[in-house]
């Protein structure tokens, strides 16, 4: 298994190997489940866009299959608001912004709709209890 210790943080602050590794894991749609992996993504929040833009290419954000191994990895890194690490990273900002890119740029409308949940789901996170 990876080190995804808080002393990986210094070398990789933006959790870019984690983010890889759940990548490969989750490519294709297939179903990961591993319990270290799911912990260290619910810490990320935010920074999880900041590591997929440094990991994936521009033509990748414009391909379905992509987007759709991405879409859990997002919702894993805000499932526990409590848990993220940094409390930059407790707001969706960059996320927000990253998927309103991504859907603006899909031309499947069931993609379309995973992207929108998605976005709802993290603008739900950030008007809170109430």
């Amino acid at each position: 298994m990876h080190d995804f210790s808080a002393e990986s943080e210094t070398s990789d602050p933006y959790a870019i190997d984690l983010v890889k590794f759940a990548l490969r894991l989750g490519s294709g749609g297939k179903k990961f489940v591993d319990g270290t992996l799911e912990k260290h993504l619910a810490q990320l929040g935010d920074c999880v866009s900041i590591a997929l833009l440094k990991i994936l290419q521009k033509s990748q954000l414009k391909d379905g299959r992509t987007v759709r191994d991405i879409l859990p990895i997002i919702r894993r890194s805000f499932s526990s608001p409590e848990a993220i690490a940094r409390d930059a990273d407790r707001e969706p900002r960059i996320t927000l912004f990253v998927l309103e890119c991504v859907l603006g740029q899909t031309q499947e409308i069931e993609l379309g709709v995973e992207i929108r949940q998605t976005i709802d789901f993290l603008a739900n996170l950030c008007k809170g209890p109430g």
